[in-house]
């Protein structure tokens, strides 16, 4: 009897101490989950912003994309009106002393959109404009055709970059845009190079004023596109510790969930015991009240 007593007050010391360690337990896990639960939501925040910006990107992107597009059949003519010549369209034009009126416009024209690209034949001043804009002058821009050709294609990268002169491209505007001969009709009955090389600056010049519209959209574009990398790497930072916590949290709550299994476990076993040393009470009781009646008989 004495052993199962002293068994049953080790248990309940057991159990006890198992129940105190799991109150522990519960109050640590109570409090890392507040603090999952306050990042968790700054995370929420941050992703609400991302999201916010991601869309107003998109927003900016498509309606960038769609005014760049409108513009591209622009660039396409000036390409096709380019291709169509041949070298001795330049031979002819370049046989002339005295060209046709409006002639030497058109190249005059080019000159002042390629200045500044094309230092080897155009030379230009301090304020980025041609030197000479002379027949003279144009001849030398036109020495290759091949180069002069090639030169012209690409001039779109500089546009799309929006690095071309804006005080040239304003003035072939007002200047030569504005002439009622400078067009290929006129042209085409003096000059096949003429016509196509107008064909390219009226195209170019329209592809550059599309870009100076879209321009604003762009430093938008860029703008929000530097907000959401920011925001992006600020939610990645809030996310890593989010996580970081969440798997601190789950290997806490594995933890608890051990104690509160030890616990149960312990207090089961000590119930137990102490069923059993009621049992043995009950059977000593009973044993000595049978004694009792067996001494009375004799």
């Amino acid at each position: 009897m004495k052993v199962i007593e002293e068994d049953v007050k080790v248990k309940q010391v057991e159990a006890e101490e198992m129940r105190q360690s799991s109150d522990v337990f519960a109050e640590k896990v109570g409090k890392e989950k507040k603090i999952v639960e306050a990042e968790s939501s700054k995370a929420n925040i941050e992703a609400d912003k991302c999201g916010a910006i991601k869309t107003n990107v998109e927003q900016i992107q498509s309606q960038t994309k769609k005014d760049l597009d409108a513009a591209i059949p622009l660039v396409e003519q000036a390409k096709e009106a380019l291709n169509s010549l041949t070298k001795n369209d330049f031979t002819q034009v370049k046989s002339y002393a005295t060209p046709p009126k409006t002639v030497p416009d058109v190249f005059q024209a080019t000159q002042l959109i390629m200045a500044g690209f094309w230092p080897e034949a155009i030379e230009i001043d301090k304020k980025g404009k041609p030197k000479g804009n002379t027949w003279k002058d144009c001849l030398k821009m036109m020495k290759n055709p091949d180069d002069f050709m090639n030169r012209l294609i690409n001039f779109k990268e500089v546009v799309d970059l929006n690095q071309a002169n804006p005080a040239n491209m304003t003035a072939v505007q007002n200047i030569y845009l504005v002439d009622p001969d400078f067009t290929p009709e006129v042209l085409s009955k003096k000059s096949s190079a003429a016509t196509g090389i107008c064909k390219w600056v009226v195209n170019i010049i329209k592809y550059w004023e599309v870009i100076q519209q879209v321009e604003p959209t762009r430093k938008k574009l860029k703008e929000a596109s530097e907000q959401l990398e920011a925001a992006t790497i600020k939610l990645n930072e809030v996310m890593g510790i989010v996580n970081e916590l969440n798997a601190s949290l789950a290997t806490l709550e594995a933890e608890y969930d051990s104690a509160i299994s030890d616990k149960n476990n312990a207090m089961a076993e000590a119930a137990r015991c102490e069923r059993r040393l009621n049992l043995a009470q009950r059977l000593v009781k009973a044993l000595g009240s049978e004694n009792e009646r067996w001494g009375l008989k004799i």
